[in-house]
């Protein structure tokens, strides 16, 4: 046997005992396993800071949730064998206005695993409300002279375009609205007529027209109220009504088409409530700025 020669600070020998081969074979495969399962996950980075032109990197982060979805994904087709992909989400409050979408193609598996986690000893909230600050007194007197004397020294606006809010949604024929208002935990409301606790009644149901009849209610249409109060809307355009139409257990918003102010007639807008509109029934005028006269409205 000749005596082992050193090459590279390794010791070799031309002679092997049966076997060694293969172990070390086993080992080089159990090693590449282990490496494999240990390697560097490929970093992306969130923050309320970043931008999604930003490559994504600690220094230079996105801005959403959705650019590093997309950049996994860019990831994942240039791959050979997999990688492994961690977002890390910096802390902040992160405003969300859509919706993440992810499907299979997001996925990882158990070898290449897709991780997203908020970066360590830091809070991530997201929240689909924007903050509002920056209110102020109600200057414009065209505006001015529609509020009530006595809530116009009270009333305070705020530009919504200017807070990045520019859909806030209509009110919604299956009753509420698309965006709500929250100040101090409580939920504001939209102004009304009469005010909370009270009901106008439907006065009547004119004849003529279109004719429209379910389960014996017959209506044309429209309704008629028996109140002086609407005469003084300035703009009646963005008015909606809400009431328990025919039955104390099924309600509806309507989007107001027109307002007849010297036949007192209301003509909702279709759909109409499915059980029509009968005669004695509780309704009320709601989104009137004449109307802004309560606290919390």
């Amino acid at each position: 046997m000749k005596p082992a020669s050193s090459f590279g600070g390794c010791l070799t020998s031309r002679f092997h005992a049966p076997g060694v081969r293969q172990v070390r074979r086993a080992l080089a495969i159990g090693l590449f396993a282990v490496i494999a399962a240990n390697a560097p996950a490929a970093k992306l980075y969130v923050a309320v800071n970043g931008d999604d032109t930003n490559p994504g990197t600690h220094i230079k982060p996105f801005a959403t949730l959705a650019r590093a979805r997309d950049e996994i994904r860019e990831l994942k087709l240039r791959a050979r064998r997999g990688e492994r992909v961690m977002v890390v989400i910096r802390g902040g409050m992160y405003r969300v206005t859509q919706t993440l979408r992810l499907s299979a193609e997001d996925s990882g598996n158990e070898q290449f695993p897709v991780i997203w986690q908020a970066a360590p000893r830091e809070t991530v909230r997201f929240l689909g409300a924007a903050r509002l600050t920056g209110f102020k007194p109600v200057s414009d007197p065209a505006v001015r002279a529609r509020l009530d004397p006595v809530a116009r020294e009270h009333v305070v606006q705020l530009d919504l375009k200017s807070a990045s809010v520019v859909d806030f949604g209509p009110v919604t024929a299956a009753g509420g609205r698309e965006a709500e208002l929250v100040c101090d935990s409580q939920y504001m409301t939209l102004a009304r007529y009469p005010n909370p606790g009270n009901w106008l009644r439907v006065a009547a149901i004119p004849e003529g027209g279109t004719r429209h009849e379910y389960e014996k209610v017959v209506h044309f249409g429209r309704f008629t109220y028996d109140d002086e109060r609407p005469a003084r809307w300035k703009d009646t355009s963005e008015l909606w009504v809400h009431g328990y139409w025919v039955y104390d257990w099924s309600d509806q918003y309507h989007h107001v088409q027109m307002l007849d102010l010297q036949k007192k007639e209301v003509w909702p807008g279709p759909p109409y409530h499915v059980y029509g509109y009968k005669k004695g029934q509780r309704f009320y005028f709601l989104n009137v700025l004449e109307e802004l006269d309560q606290p919390g409205e």
